[in-house]
């Protein structure tokens, strides 16, 4: 779940082409190479990555700030509110209430940001995360033994039965 400010409600995908062609390309390239700096190797923008602060009047078009961003399932929860019922953000990072379907909110975003940053820093394999969770909502035993078959003597989790307990 990403939380976008208030002030960033269009991207440039969202603007109709006549306003696109207005906007300064120098400061579009500008405030994207900023961001590239600060952030990770992103290799598919799109239109819709582009995240505009703006304000238009009748003559002209002022932009306060371009971001970069991939909020390809994203929502804005209004303070004091929450997104009830739905397992919400990528599986990898949600936090616990957004598995659980609990209430998600900008306070549990921070908690799942808060554990992707600590299993990061402790050398936590996420993949190994992501097996686990598949192996327990899927599997028994039974499974496992044939999962692990199928994945050859060579498979970095061996060939043992027990693997959920070697895993967690």
């Amino acid at each position: 779940m990403f939380s976008v400010p208030p002030s960033c409600k269009q991207t440039l995908g969202s603007l109709s082409t006549s306003i696109q062609h207005q906007i300064s390309t120098r400061s579009m390239l500008h405030s994207n190479y900023r961001a590239f700096l600060r952030r990770h190797n992103h290799t598919d923008i799109k239109p819709n990555n582009i995240i505009i602060d703006r304000e238009e009047d009748r003559k002209e078009i002022t932009i306060h700030r371009v971001q970069l961003a991939d909020i390809e399932d994203s929502i804005m929860v209004p303070l004091n509110r929450n997104i009830l019922g739905k397992a919400v953000g990528n599986r990898r990072w949600r936090s616990l209430r957004a598995h659980a379907e609990a209430r998600a909110n900008t306070p549990s975003d921070v908690f799942s940001s808060g554990i992707v940053t600590q299993g990061s820093s402790r050398g936590v394999d996420v993949q190994v995360i992501v097996l686990q969770h598949q192996l327990w909502y899927f599997g028994n035993n039974e499974y496992i033994t044939v999962f692990l078959k199928h994945m050859g003597d060579e498979n970095p989790w061996g060939t043992d039965v027990n693997i959920v307990e070697r895993l967690g």
